[in-house]
């Protein structure tokens, strides 16, 4: 058995497990997006009832808020592989900064905001560095490494 034999069969478990790795994120992702939607739901019901308060309507758009989240993280298993999934799981980075923003808006603690809006900006700054520094497009839309 030659050199590129073994290569092909390492890359062949490697695609193996990798696809074992993906079926794992998707089932995992789809209870937390159902267990979610369900709680959604119940909040929602008791925002109707009229004898809510602030503290539902929190948790109601800390629901919306990680929905979107969610909904990030599917788009970025189902859509990438290879090298862009970094900057996939970047804007995910953005999105999941935003949603601490705006958490710490409607809790009103200045600490939090703080700490959410530097992470934000360190976040944009490396997703920027990434495409602009890492990535060069070339014809046809294609990405290929800075070298």
């Amino acid at each position: 058995m030659g050199v590129s034999a073994a290569n092909v069969k390492v890359k062949r478990l490697i695609d193996i497990l990798m696809y074992v790795v993906d079926v794992v994120i998707l089932g995992t992702l789809g209870v937390m997006i159902f267990v979610t939607m369900y709680y959604l739901a119940r909040d929602l019901s008791t925002l109707v009832s009229y004898t809510s308060t602030v503290n539902e309507l929190k948790l109601i758009v800390d629901y919306i808020l990680l929905l979107f989240i969610f909904s990030e993280l599917l788009r970025s298993v189902l859509a990438v592989r290879g090298e862009e999934y970094l900057l996939v799981l970047m804007e995910t980075a953005v999105v999941v900064a935003i949603r601490e923003i705006f958490i710490s808006v409607i809790s009103k603690t200045t600490i939090d905001l703080l700490i959410s809006a530097v992470a934000l900006v360190a976040v944009i700054v490396g997703l920027w560095l990434v495409r602009s520094k890492v990535y060069v497009r070339v014809a046809r839309g294609h990405r290929v490494l800075a070298s």
